[in-house]
């Protein structure tokens, strides 16, 4: 349930009731009351929770069991790395591959990834 989620996230991440209240713009008692289940966060609080416990609204909801959302972690990393825009994320590009380019790239890339690995060793 939510409120399992919301708890268990706010201690791993060493936070108290206040703590959490305090950045998600709500009062100590309104966290309480969702972790005991008394009462259940909006849309808005739900994208707040997510952004101040580090997981994806989906994993709040149960939606899913990954924490992070993959894609959106990927596609800060590259950000990061100083691509501002790749076509790993155009949707377009990827829907005018066939099965077997599709296949193909993920080829390249897990040999790309293995020799790092075997460069770190």
């Amino acid at each position: 349930m939510i409120k399992d989620r919301i708890k268990a996230l706010r201690k791993q991440l060493q936070l108290t009731q206040g703590d959490l209240a305090q950045s998600v713009g709500v009062s100590s008692q309104v966290i309480s009351n969702w972790e005991r289940n008394y009462t259940t966060p909006d849309i808005d609080d739900i994208k707040k929770l997510a952004l101040v416990l580090k997981c994806s609204s989906d994993y709040l909801l149960e939606l899913t069991d990954e924490r992070d959302d993959a894609i959106k972690s990927i596609k800060e990393q590259i950000e990061q790395e100083g691509f501002q825009s790749t076509a790993l994320f155009d949707r377009d590009s990827w829907q005018v591959l066939t099965r077997d380019e599709i296949k193909q790239l993920d080829a390249y890339f897990r040999f790309i990834v293995n020799q790092q690995e075997t460069a770190e060793k």
